[in-house]
């Protein structure tokens, strides 16, 4: 039994080390980045659990929030010229940025 325990430790420290990295790595999404197709001219920014994305097209359009850790939002039509924003109820919540739906 014992020596399961030893061989299970690193075996802990290895994954650990591998999750603390691609989470790390992940988080420097920066501020107006965004995830598959959405249009340029949306200009997304966010601070804690709430963001904001700033239509700048002509046209309207219809996009979600993308969140990791959370459910992302439903989506939602934002006028040319307006603006949406979403916050997250979950405390592990990280906006990963938006997408067009």
């Amino acid at each position: 039994m014992r020596t399961s325990r030893i061989l299970a430790l690193p075996a802990l420290a290895v994954l650990a080390l591998g999750l603390a990295s691609g989470s790390a790595s992940a988080s420097t999404l920066s501020e107006g980045a965004a995830i598959a197709d959405a249009p340029d001219c949306i200009d997304v920014s966010s601070k804690g659990r709430t963001a904001t994305a700033y239509n700048e097209c002509d046209t309207s359009e219809r996009i979600k929030f993308i969140w990791a850790f959370a459910p992302d939002s439903s989506c939602r039509s934002v006028g040319a010229g307006k603006s949406t924003s979403h916050t997250s109820s979950y405390v592990t919540a990280r906006f990963d940025g938006i997408q067009d739906c």
